[in-house]
């Protein structure tokens, strides 16, 4: 697999790239994912219903205490997951 696959979603399917024309997919919770981050092999999906991390072939929930109504956006960089919450606040988490 390549270090960091194209990925593509649509609605809450997320498929990403195994190389010769073979594609993983998996479900994300919620009816629709809208940003996908990855780094170094991590994949992160930010979804109406929460902020998930694959494993393996399963979903994990990363947003315990977050008020996702409030998740605006998500980002990954050098191993920390930046989330920016409404009114301009940046909340960090290790991912290690």
């Amino acid at each position: 697999m390549l270090p960091d696959p194209p990925t593509l979603t649509m609605g809450n399917l997320v498929a990403v790239y195994q190389g010769e024309g073979a594609w993983d997919r998996s479900v994300v919770a919620g009816t629709g994912v809208r940003r996908i981050v990855r780094e170094n092999g991590e994949l992160i999906a930010l979804s109406t219903s929460g902020i998930w991390r694959k494993s393996g072939s399963e979903w994990i929930g990363l947003h315990d205490d977050l008020a996702m109504d409030r998740v605006m956006d998500i980002a990954l960089v050098r191993g920390q997951l930046l989330c920016l919450l409404a009114g301009g606040v940046v909340k960090r988490r290790e991912m290690a």
